[in-house]
């Protein structure tokens, strides 16, 4: 996995990018009960590990790819579980991230499948809600993140003729826009902030993984149109 050596990680070839980044400090205690790993997994299965020690600082980002027979993501999330907190820390948004990574930061949230772990207690920890075993060896934590990610792209209607997709998507794109021109105030965009998030929810459920280039471009525009909505209004009602 892709990286510079350093932070307190496993002798392999897992590599902590944040290792090599300016290091910060928060200015308050931070709680280890808001640890999380979240994971995003491509198309083309790259897949980003990137633990957080809070929603404010991370400790730990892993470019690579999830390949059979190669255990190195599962060695890292088994890493992670059992030695975080980790000396390294920074806030990594935006800039830091795609320096580091040569990747589009928002694309994460819109073209790869999200996977979650947290710790959960001394015999388990929780992957997408699903308990394991915290004794999980590195290949079944590997087999886990295989399983996850065949049964999504399953799911999803990636090598469906893509005109009825396009059409689909341009028809939610429209109504959105209608909803959110027929609304007079910009603190009264609520409901239609929630139904766009609840259609994009939908639509990358369905198309995240989709190889044809104007099926991608406009659930793109989804999120982009989605967030949008929402920073107006928040904005208006700060």
């Amino acid at each position: 996995m892709r990286g510079m050596r350093g932070g307190g990680q496993p002798a392999s070839c897992i590599s902590n990018l944040i290792a090599g980044m300016p290091q910060q400090s928060a200015s308050y205690k931070i709680r280890p009960d808001q640890f999380r790993i979240d994971i995003y997994i491509g198309r083309d299965q790259t897949i980003v590990i990137h633990a957080l020690k809070d929603n404010n600082f991370s400790e730990w980002l892993s470019v690579g790819k999830l390949i059979p027979g190669d255990a190195a993501a599962g060695a890292c999330i088994r890493h992670l579980l059992e030695h975080s907190p980790l000396p390294t820390t920074c806030s990594l948004y935006w800039t830091p991230f795609e320096e580091a990574t040569q990747m589009k930061y928002r694309e994460l949230f819109v073209f790869y499948q999200h996977v979650t772990v947290r710790k959960g207690d001394a015999s388990h920890f929780v992957m997408n809600g699903k308990r394991v075993a915290r004794d999980a060896s590195p290949d079944r934590i590997q087999q886990r993140l295989l399983q996850l990610h065949e049964e999504y792209r399953i799911a999803c209607k990636a090598t469906d003729e893509p005109a009825p997709t396009i059409t689909r998507l341009q028809q939610v794109l429209a109504e959105i826009r209608t909803m959110e021109q027929a609304c007079p105030l910009p603190e009264l965009l609520g409901n239609v902030s929630d139904h766009a998030r609840a259609m994009f929810a939908a639509m990358k459920h369905q198309y995240a993984l989709s190889p044809h280039e104007e099926v991608r471009s406009l659930l793109y525009e989804l999120f982009q149109l989605h967030s949008s909505i929402y920073n107006r209004h928040m904005t208006a009602v700060r």
